[in-house]
């Protein structure tokens, strides 16, 4: 397994959401406030609570990222 890549599906799905939005870890982390190192956690091995998944889906719709995966069957 390659270390970069993240290891659970919410983690990858959230890295290539926030490489489509063109954000660092953090730029990411600094509109939901939080650390860089809190979303390379959740990219890679933690799963972050209900409020900052909310704070998450939030910011990358707002970005557009979510509906371009919508409209992309994703």
């Amino acid at each position: 397994m390659d270390p970069n890549e993240p290891d659970v599906p919410l983690g990858r799905e959230l890295k290539r959401a926030r490489e489509r939005a063109g954000l660092t870890q953090a730029e990411l982390g600094e509109r939901v406030g939080v650390s860089q190192g809190t979303i390379w956690g959740w990219e890679h091995v933690h799963v972050p609570n209900r409020e900052r998944r909310r704070d998450l889906r939030e910011t990358l719709d707002d970005l557009g990222v979510l509906e371009a995966d919508r409209e992309d069957g994703r």
